[in-house]
């Protein structure tokens, strides 16, 4: 909620809680989001696509709504669901650092020790009409990024021995939102269709730096160094064409409709968005979604971060989790 408030603040939120965390209890959410009347959904799950996920497709497919999904926590693997719906828009993660350029910022793809922007080749879904990469038959994730590490947030309900109330939080589960939340502000949600990211590429910040080879830590050897887990110009499954540079053309069509609002004498209301929020759960079993703490020890005075999951989780690697996950469904 942190990450669609930030990119816009005046959006009616709507939380919207799965009673499990089966493929078919979220897929159920998801209807029940476009019932309530959101016009963008955020997903931030997934779990490796299967059979069994596709047959969920039919729930992530609402024309007239805009729906994203994170792409995932691991790197270049296989390509996790919903992501990979073509009805989906697919979001990765990059990270950002502070330099004296005209920006002010350089960007690259998220990668470090905890987690990697996902990409992947589905192996279930087509190749949509608006996808023309070359090395890929099927579905490519990702399809747009944003920034997904070092991102601050307040929560007061996470004590100081683990860091809070201020938390550093990353992962494309923060990703997801804050590209949700940009097309709530924009407003054109009931007449954007899938693949609007890719007729818009001069709107998005280019991010041609790093790699998302994370498993095996080759740096891009695991796809041959190719644009499936390598930044480049043009596209790339990691970042897609970067994030959407200061909301430019995706905010274009919000602009002229509060001209238009301005013109009647009426005010133009930023459309409803819901946030999937993942049920209560003692296990291990959790969304794609790396959640860390900074803290600062006081013999050393550095700075240190933390998992912040169950006491089941904390020896279990990412892939363990989603396997796991996968399994639930």
């Amino acid at each position: 909620m942190s990450m669609v408030s930030a990119a816009c603040p005046l959006c009616k939120i709507i939380v919207v809680e799965g009673n499990s965390a089966t493929f078919g209890s979220l897929a159920a959410a998801e209807d029940t989001a476009v019932r309530l009347g959101a016009q963008v959904i955020s997903n931030s799950y997934g779990a490796r696509e299967s059979g069994f996920t596709q047959a969920y497709a039919t729930d992530y497919n609402h024309p007239g709504h805009v729906v994203v999904a994170s792409s995932g926590d691991y790197g270049y693997t296989a390509a996790m669901s919903p992501a990979n719906f073509a009805s989906v828009t697919s979001v990765g993660g990059t990270e950002l650092a502070r330099v004296s350029n005209a920006r002010g910022w350089t960007e690259k793809v998220w990668n470090n020790r905890f987690g990697a922007s996902g990409s992947g080749c589905s192996a279930y879904v087509a190749k949509p009409s608006w996808q023309h990469d070359p090395h890929c038959p099927g579905r490519t994730i990702a399809d747009v990024s944003a920034l997904a590490w070092n991102v601050p947030i307040y929560d007061s309900s996470v004590p100081k021995n683990l860091g809070g109330p201020w938390l550093t939080i990353g992962g494309t589960s923060a990703s997801s939102p804050l590209i949700a939340g940009m097309y709530a502000l924009a407003g054109n949600a009931a007449t954007v269709k899938p693949g609007h990211e890719y007729t818009h590429a001069s709107a998005l910040f280019a991010v041609t730096t790093g790699d998302n080879d994370w498993f095996n830590e080759a740096h891009g050897a695991s796809c041959g160094y190719d644009y499936l887990c390598v930044a480049k110009k043009g596209y790339d499954a990691p970042t897609r064409a970067g994030h959407p540079g200061r909301h430019r053309r995706f905010l274009a069509e919000r602009g002229r409709q509060e001209r238009a609002a301005g013109r009647s004498g009426r005010t133009a209301a930023p459309p409803p968005i819901a946030v999937w929020r993942r049920p209560a759960w003692s296990t291990c079993i959790c969304p794609l979604r790396l959640l860390t703490a900074q803290s600062t020890t006081r013999a050393t005075g550095r700075r240190s971060l933390q998992w912040l999951r169950t006491p089941a989780c904390r020896s279990q690697k990412p892939h363990q989790m989603e396997d796991q996950l996968s399994r639930l469904t």
